[in-house]
């Protein structure tokens, strides 16, 4: 459990100071009528023209339901876009970010659980 805490602290200080929440107004939604918003946390790093860097597999490791993008060639990108991922990443690492970060986390959260789309809980 502590070992468990301490990979999220880590991953928590990683995102808060390299990471990016999006949650905005999906635009999907707007064209159907719907008030919905969408989500996304993404994070970037160089790694080998081959090979994410190990970062990102440890941070993907750490918060799962992502995907690892390769960007153009040594340049790799984490991206979590489902609601209940986005949720539950955010939670997980809500008690080590800095104000902005706490801020941003609590109104994606909001947002989703405002959404008019069933989102698992």
């Amino acid at each position: 459990m502590l070992a468990k805490v301490a990979q999220l602290s880590w991953a928590a200080g990683l995102f808060d100071g390299e990471g990016c929440i999006r949650c905005s107004p999906s635009t999907q939604a707007k064209r159907h009528g719907y008030n919905s918003v969408a989500t996304q946390i993404t994070m970037t790093q160089k790694g080998t023209i081959d090979n994410p860097p190990d970062i990102l597999t440890r941070f993907a490791d750490l918060l799962p339901g992502g995907k690892i993008y390769k960007e153009r060639d040594d340049l790799w990108r984490y991206t979590i876009s489902k609601k209940w991922y986005v949720r539950a990443a955010l939670k997980s690492m809500l008690p080590w970010f800095g104000q902005r970060r706490t801020d941003q986390s609590h109104e994606c959260i909001r947002a989703i659980n405002n959404s008019p789309y069933k989102v698992k809980q």
